[in-house]
C-alpha cells in the first residue's frame, strides 16, 4: 500500500519540473566547465540519496540543483489537495525530509522539526509515524551537538571518559563524577553534547567513544535528571550497540533497556 501511494505522490509530482532542461552551454560557462558543473550536481545526488534513503528521487533532484523550494511547492500542494490521507502525509515527510537534508543549501532543522510534528499530529494513524520519529531524534541529537562546552571542560571530560574507560569493565559502568555534577548542577545538556563531540570523534580510541555514547543514555534515563527522557536514553543505547556491536558496554546497555522498557510498563 505503501508503494502504491509513493507512485502515485511522483505521478502527481510529474508535472512539476524540478527545473528547465538547460543548454548546452550554460551562461558564463564552457563546455568543459558545464560538465564539471553536471559532475558536481550527479556526485551531490549521490550523496543525499546516501545520506537519507527515504527522500524520493524528485527531492534528491531538487536539492542536488539547489531548489529545493520549488518541489517543496509541490509537495504543499499535494499536502493542501484532496488526497488519501497516507499521500498527504507522506508529501509532509518530504517537505520534512528535504529541510532538514545537509546537502540543502536552504537547511532548515526548526522548520523540519515544525513539519514532523505536523505530521504526527494530523496524521497520527500514519505508518509514517515511526520513520518521523527517528528523523526526529537525529534532529535532536543535531541540537545537543550544537550545545557550547569550552576546550579545558572539554578535555577535562575526555581525561575522564579515558581513565573510565582504561580502569573499568562493562560490568561495573556507571555514572562518571562528571555526568552526575552535570545532572545536580543542571548541566546537562552541554555535558551530552561534550559526550558526543568524543563518540564523533574518529581519533579518539573506540573503547572512550563507546563509554561516552553509554553516558548519554546513563544520564537521559536517570530520574534525578530534570530533562530526563527514556526515549532519548533508549535511542543512544541503541546507537551504541548500532555503531558498536561488538562493545563491552552492549551488555550493560540491554541491560539499561529492559529497565527503562520496564518501568513504561
Amino acid at each position: 500500500m505503501r508503494a502504491i501511494l509513493i507512485s502515485c505522490l511522483l505521478s502527481c509530482l510529474a508535472g512539476c519540473a524540478v527545473g528547465a532542461a538547460t543548454p548546452v552551454v550554460i551562461a558564463g560557462l564552457s563546455v568543459t566547465e558545464y560538465g564539471q558543473f553536471k559532475t558536481e550536481i550527479r556526485e551531490r545526488a549521490e550523496a543525499c540519496r546516501a545520506s537519507e534513503e527515504d527522500l524520493l528521487p524528485k527531492s534528491v533532484e531538487a536539492i542536488s540543483k539547489n531548489r529545493a523550494d520549488r518541489i517543496i511547492e509541490a509537495y504543499q500542494t499535494v499536502y493542501k489537495g484532496d488526497f488519501p490521507r497516507e499521500m498527504k502525509a507522506q508529501a509532509l515527510y518530504q517537505i520534512g525530509l528535504i529541510q532538514m537534508n545537509e546537502y540543502n543549501e536552504q537547511r532548515d532543522d526548526i522548520k523540519a522539526m515544525a513539519t514532523f510534528t505536523r505530521l504526527k499530529t494530523e496524521f497520527s494513524d500514519s505508518v509514517l509515524c515511526a520513520d518521523v520519529d527517528r528523523q526526529i531524534a537525529t534532529l535532536q541529537g543535531r541540537r545537543e551537538r550544537s550545545a557550547t562546552y569550552s576546550t579545558d571542560s572539554l578535555s577535562a571530560l575526555r581525561n575522564a571518559v579515558q581513565r573510565r574507560a582504561q580502569s573499568c569493565v562493562a560490568e561495573e559502568a556507571a555514572l562518571l563524577p562528571e555526568s552526575a555534577q552535570a545532572i545536580a548542577k543542571g548541566t546537562v545538556d552541554s555535558a551530552i553534547a561534550a559526550y558526543l563531540n568524543i563518540a564523533d570523534d574518529a581519533n579518539v580510541p573506540q573503547l572512550e567513544r563507546e563509554q561516552a555514547l553509554f553516558q548519554v543514555g546513563l544520564m537521559y534515563m536517570n530520574s534525578r535528571n530534570a530533562s530526563q527522557d527514556d526515549q532519548r536514553a533508549l535511542y543512544y543505547f541503541n546507537l551504541l550497540k548500532e555503531r558498536f556491536p561488538d562493545s563491552l558496554y552492549c551488555v550493560d546497555a540491554d541491560a539499561r533497556i529492559a529497565e527503562i522498557m520496564g518501568r513504561s510498563h
